[in-house]
């Protein structure tokens, strides 16, 4: 039996995201916390979230979801099994993971939520289990399905770059597309319905079943890293693409279009859309009031370009997806959620203190556009070694002042008079 502790869920979250977007390697859509809303309340599934440690380190994150009478990790998306964290000499490898937690699921009636496991060694498993099925990209007991393709693309910094790195034929193509006069428009809610008369409309001529209208439409209020793409063709929808992401990884989850209109090149066009925001997407909210504050205030004559700024002296600055301070977002609500305090307090210093960390990013921006134009062979230096480690003096300032005006305020002094 493994030590199971039940976690409150919304630190949980909190605590898996740290752990996830804090990792190396490749994070995907799958390991996103939030599907664990989507499972519960709209599928009506039993979603277990596990946090795996290893000698009081966490090591691993593992979702497994109960369907009744199997268990999948995880429904609907690719890239399930455990995500690793730690190279550490755990006594069980994956498989045996996932057989022992299927097995404490099927014998404890546990109830769904998030879970800190401390992994030991056990005995092997002997009784019979409910199926399992890993999603993985790993081959796991043995048995594995080849009928599934995943395509990965390392994405260019910037668009123009990425554009050039395709083959002739394939840019040829994009460019056709565009000459044919289809555009494309992004959104949430508002594209959902020219979206699924597409996909439906697709998966009922190769003889697919459909998800439905209310699935995608869930998904989208469940989860925040979303988004839709919908190709358009003298304003009636030719194709649709559903959108999510994780961190920095982006995939094209779904995707149809219409085969009366492949011709016009429709797949490559919403392709390529999807690519050009992958690449633009996650550091714009911080490109826009930096770009601004440069040119307006600093007073540069700056170019701006794909989240890039260009300037006189032909140096640039580009604002990439690791430039957002996304990770410092969470860093930030971990430490709080985890560091003692009125809670009244932490209602309002917590999202002050994602205030502080957005101007502290555009004060970062603003301050290396200066770096370039006047002392353009320091900037290499100040960029790494200077304004990336003020991020964590300012995170740093800021639990100091919670320390002593909040969790430990001093106390006025009284003074008392005999007569």
């Amino acid at each position: 039996m493994f030590e199971l502790q039940l976690l409150e869920q919304n630190k949980a979250i909190d605590q898996w995201s740290y752990l996830a977007l804090n990792k190396s390697s490749l994070v995907s859509v799958a390991h996103n916390p939030s599907l664990f809303h989507f499972y519960l309340n709209f599928l009506s599934l039993s979603p277990f979230y596990f946090i795996l440690h290893f000698k009081n380190e966490p090591v691993g994150l593992l979702a497994l979801i109960d369907i009744g009478g199997k268990i999948i990790s995880i429904p609907h998306f690719s890239g399930g099994g455990i995500l690793w964290l730690k190279n550490n000499e755990i006594p069980l490898n994956e498989a045996e993971l996932i057989l022992h937690l299927s097995s404490e699921l099927n014998d404890s009636k546990i109830k769904t939520g998030f879970y800190q496991v401390e992994i030991t060694r056990q005995k092997s498993v002997e009784k019979s289990l409910p199926t399992i099925e890993v999603r993985s990209f790993n081959y796991l007991f043995g048995a594995s399905d080849t009928n599934k393709t995943v395509c990965l693309i390392h994405l260019e910094k910037q668009e123009k770059k990425q554009f050039e790195a395709f083959k002739s034929n394939l840019r040829r193509k994009i460019n056709k597309a565009e000459k044919n006069g289809i555009h494309i428009r992004s959104g949430g809610l508002e594209l959902l319905e020219d979206f699924t008369q597409v996909y439906n409309r697709n998966m009922h001529r190769i003889g697919s079943p459909t998800l439905g209208k209310q699935f995608f439409k869930s998904l989208l209020s469940a989860v925040n890293e979303t988004e839709l793409f919908v190709a358009y063709m003298n304003d009636k929808p030719i194709g649709g693409s559903f959108v999510m992401w994780y961190d920095d990884y982006v995939e094209n989850t779904w995707f149809s279009t219409d085969d009366v209109y492949n011709h016009l090149y429709t797949s490559f066009a919403l392709h390529w859309e999807t690519i050009k925001w992958a690449i633009n997407n996650m550091a714009h909210q911080v490109f826009l009031p930096s770009a601004w504050f440069v040119e307006h205030i600093v007073g540069y004559d700056i170019k701006t370009l794909n989240n890039t700024l260009y300037f006189p002296n032909n140096g640039y600055i580009a604002v990439e997806g690791s430039c957002s301070g996304l990770k410092q977002f969470y860093q930030w609500i971990f430490l709080m959620l985890l560091f003692p305090g009125p809670w009244k307090q932490k209602l309002w210093y917590i999202p002050m203190g994602f205030l502080v960390i957005h101007l502290t990013n555009i004060f970062r921006i603003i301050v290396l556009s200066v770096v370039v134009m006047n002392w353009p062979q320091h900037w290499d230096f100040i960029h790494e070694w200077i304004m990336r480690p003020f991020f964590y003096v300012v995170i740093f300032v800021m639990w100091v002042i919670w320390i002593e005006k909040f969790r430990y305020p001093k106390k006025k002094k009284t003074i008392s008079k005999s007569v």
